[in-house]
């Protein structure tokens, strides 16, 4: 929904204040059947590559109607965010990365999250464009090598939610960094909530 934040620009920023901005901005914006993508100028968050880095990666944005459920995700850490039931999160499956669905999601099962010194380094502009690799996220889970940690949900709620929802876009790595606290690595969704069941890394 609107009221979530996403990693953008060297920050966290809500859906509603990313859309104000986009809008007076005079970007270019592509609408179809009630999509709107938001070709933002200059734009980067932070996207999970093939060696595990979180890198600086372009970024657009999109908004759209959405009627169903919505997954308030908690880990044991505090993080915590609201997203899609048909979207997708990376998981540390047995030491696999993998993508799952927000409504396939079971407590106790461990959510990847950006390193909070990570965030901060990036928020201060101290890395550079890294580009996307091609190969599947097969990695052997270690914290001292990779930026992301693993951590165990604790809290799964759904409920009911008609409205605006939106997210990035991200060429290349199509992955982003969103939620309180940075609460996992996000797929892109775009143009089609529907047909990201074809977009995964690794389907399970």
């Amino acid at each position: 929904a609107l009221d979530q934040p996403v990693f953008i620009d060297g920050k966290f920023e809500e859906g509603r204040s990313l859309i104000e901005v986009a809008l007076k901005s005079g970007c270019e914006i592509i609408e179809s059947n009630g999509k709107k993508l938001y070709k933002l100028n200059n734009s980067h968050t932070l996207s999970l590559n093939y060696e595990g880095k979180l890198v600086k990666s372009k970024c657009w944005l999109y908004s759209l109607p959405y009627s169903g459920k919505l997954i308030k995700i908690e880990t044991e850490k505090g993080r915590k965010i609201t997203d899609t039931a048909n979207h997708p999160f990376v998981i540390n499956e047995n030491g696999i990365f993998v993508w799952k669905k927000a409504e396939l999601l079971r407590v106790e099962e461990s959510l990847a999250c950006p390193k909070l010194n990570v965030i901060a380094r990036h928020s201060n502009n101290h890395n550079t464009e890294v580009s996307a690799g091609n190969g599947a996220l097969l990695l052997a889970f270690d914290s001292k090598l990779y930026d992301i940690v693993s951590e165990r949900i604790v809290s799964l709620e759904d409920c009911n939610f008609s409205g605006e929802v939106y997210g990035l876009v991200v060429p290349g790595l199509q992955n982003y960094v969103g939620g309180f606290g940075g609460c996992g690595i996000s797929h892109n969704t775009y143009p089609l909530p529907e047909a990201q069941s074809d977009r995964f890394l690794i389907k399970i």
